[in-house]
Parts: C-alpha cells; sequence; structure tokens
C-alpha cells in the first residue's frame, strides 16, 4: 500500500487512480496535516512508501516526513515538487529516499512504484536492513537503509 499527500484534487485523484490501475493499494491525503492526523490514529496502517507533494498549506512534505519518521525511521519517502530543485536540497536528501519533478511522465511514476516495491521486498523492515550496507535505490546520504544514516 502507497500513502500519497497531494493538495490539489485533482492530481491527488489521477495519482491514486494511476496506482490502483498499476495493482497497488493507495490511500489519498489532501494534506500534511490531514495526513498527520491519520498517522497519529489507531488505524493507521504503515505504507510500502509515502509520496508528498512538497509545497502544501499547512506542514509541508519535508515536515510531514520529519515527524512521521520519529515513530517510523525507515519509512521510504518520496518528494513531489514543481517548485524546488530536489537534488540541490541537502535538507531534502537527508530525509527523502528520491525526488519526482513535476510534471511527471505516468512511466516515471510506474517507474518509481516499482522501485520501491523492489526495495521493500529485498529491504524488509528493522531489524534486517540494519545489515544492509546501501540503500535499494543506491543513495548513500540519509536512506533509511543505509547503516550509517542514524
Amino acid at each position: 500500500m502507497f500513502h500519497v499527500i497531494e493538495d490539489e484534487p485533482y492530481l491527488l485523484k489521477v495519482t491514486k487512480d494511476f496506482i490502483t490501475t498499476a495493482g497497488y493499494e493507495v490511500i489519498g491525503f489532501e494534506s500534511g496535516d490531514a495526513y498527520l492526523r491519520y498517522f497519529h490514529t489507531d488505524s493507521y496502517l504503515p505504507p510500502v512508501a509515502l509520496i508528498t507533494d512538497f509545497d502544501m498549506p499547512g506542514k509541508n512534505g519535508f515536515k510531514v516526513i520529519k515527524e512521521v519518521r520519529k515513530r517510523i525511521p525507515f519509512l521510504k519517502a518520496v518528494i513531489v515538487s514543481g517548485t524546488i530543485e530536489i537534488a540541490a536540497n541537502i535538507h531534502a536528501n537527508k530525509h527523502i529516499c528520491l525526488g519526482l519533478a513535476k510534471p511527471y511522465q505516468p512511466k516515471q511514476l510506474f517507474s518509481l512504484l516499482q522501485s520501491l516495491m523492489e526495495c521493500e521486498q529485498s529491504n524488509p523492515p528493522v531489524p534486517a536492513c540494519l545489515k544492509s550496507k546501501r540503500c535499494g535505490f543506491g543513495i548513500e546520504h540519509g536512506c533509511p537503509f543505509y547503516t550509517n544514516s542514524y
């Protein structure tokens, strides 16, 4: 299952529809604040990955990821943005697995979903992932599957 946070209703619907069509379960949220309300409930189900817009009213994507990682430090997180250069943002690199630039093509999202699932299957949750020397994406900066990250 994937969790998607997107404050633009049309993009949220299209993204959810695409993820469902690709064969995966998805839950969508219209804001970081709405996601965090769900996160703090007893009904919260951890996703394979959190895919979140960066620039949103209320808590932005980075703040949401940081808060969630306090309780689930190995959560895979992807930031989607059309307003910043993620690769150049050192702060972002400490907290995300990957960045996806808007506008993106469906094949880019599909490839991302496949990569996240492959990473999930090859890097199971704690404690096995602590033995891994590298993130399944090959990222050595801040990746939760890289042992020197924490």
